[in-house]
């Protein structure tokens, strides 16, 4: 260290050393003025358990899996069904690119993104694999004349088989 900026060096050290002894003295001075309070920080601080967790990556995708979109559908023509007047049922449509469409008989899920549909499209028993972005379903309700003609439409997701 040069001879010149010895003594500037000698003045920033003082001035640390009274900044140091100031915070100090203010330290003290809180804990002596804090002294007889109850401060339990504890009821202000979250429950450890309440603490927000991250989704796993099957969660983070779960939503986008064909099995998803395959048990709300399920959910969905389970609640038409209970509330359908008793002269109607509802039908799902697959529309499918062109205009054509398929009248479901069962939905499953065929992979992560993948459907199978089976059903009939203009009266011929079919099966389509079709990535579910392909596809748009629809939901209506339609009028049964008689018992006979009454369906169920089966669904298949997560090795689970149900009709609705």
């Amino acid at each position: 260290m040069s001879e010149e900026s010895k003594p500037r060096f000698d003045q920033i050290a003082k001035f640390g050393d009274a900044l140091l002894a100031a915070d100090r003295a203010l330290a003290s001075k809180l804990s002596e003025s804090v002294k007889g309070l109850n401060l339990d920080m504890s009821r202000f601080l979250p429950d450890r358990t309440e603490l927000y967790t991250p989704p796993t990556a099957s969660e983070r995708n779960g939503y986008q899996s064909a099995g998803v979109l395959v048990k709300r559908m399920a959910e969905t023509v389970q609640a038409w069904r209970k509330a359908a007047p008793a002269d109607s049922q509802p039908v799902v449509l697959a529309l499918l690119q062109g205009g054509n469409h398929i009248v479901v008989e069962q939905l499953s899920e065929e992979s992560f993104h993948a459907l199978r549909i089976d059903g009939s499209m203009d009266g011929t028993q079919c099966m389509l694999l079709t990535h579910q972005s392909s596809v748009q379903l629809l939901c209506i309700l339609a009028k049964v004349e008689n018992e006979s003609e009454r369906r169920r439409i089966g669904f298949v997701f997560d090795a689970v088989r149900m009709e609705a």
